[in-house]
């Protein structure tokens, strides 16, 4: 029953690929995503 179970970040990890595979690959880090909101909030 334990082999089942899937670890523990496996379904985080498979989610996150679903959405952004290019994001996943690349390694984003936290920096460049808060430049790119920032941007964003300056848009509107």
């Amino acid at each position: 029953m334990e082999e089942a179970a899937p670890a523990p970040d496996a379904p985080a990890e498979a989610a996150a690929d679903a959405e952004e595979p290019a994001a996943a690959q690349e390694d984003v880090s936290l920096e460049s995503i808060l430049a790119d909101l920032k941007r964003r909030e300056g848009r509107d």
